[in-house]
């Protein structure tokens, strides 16, 4: 699939989709997010500090992959996180690597796809909180009831 996307001397030009998950702009973006978040290491035991260092020994490796769809993503790390009434909650913490594959990927995605949700989509949507559903009136409620009824 190609879109048009501005170039950065302002002209627009076709690229695929890909094309612009590994565009420079984008995967820097895409690094500062990832290092901000900073986060533990995923299976390969790799830190965010030592990443910039395989990425750009193993760059060319990757890039490929990427664009020929053969890229595949480690198996993520399980930790459980302690919860309040003792009982423990199963994380899987993804590598770097990854997560900032991921990241550059929602980068391009997420615009496309924000714009068509619900108004009543309180899930994966910027402009709401998952709190907001707390606000609905009684009818509201009833209304919703009525038609997840009738969907289902």
């Amino acid at each position: 699939m190609r879109a048009a996307t501005e170039g950065s001397m302002g002209s627009f030009r076709s690229r695929t989709m890909m094309e612009q998950v590994i565009a420079p702009e984008n995967l820097r973006k895409a690094w500062r997010r990832v290092k901000a978040n900073a986060g533990a290491p995923g299976i390969d035991g790799m830190t965010v500090e030592a990443f910039p260092v395989f990425c750009r020994k193993h760059w060319p490796r990757i890039r490929s992959a990427l664009m020929e769809g053969t890229y595949c993503p480690a198996p993520v790390r399980r930790v459980f996180i302690p919860k309040a009434d003792g009982s423990q909650r199963p994380l899987g913490v993804p590598t770097v690597l990854d997560r900032f594959i991921q990241q550059a990927l929602a980068q391009v995605l997420s615009p496309l796809f924000e714009g068509g949700f619900s108004e009543n989509s309180y899930q994966n949507c910027k402009s709401y909180s998952v709190r907001d559903p707390m606000h609905l009136s009684r009818s509201e409620i009833s209304c919703c009831r009525i038609l997840r009824l009738h969907m289902e």
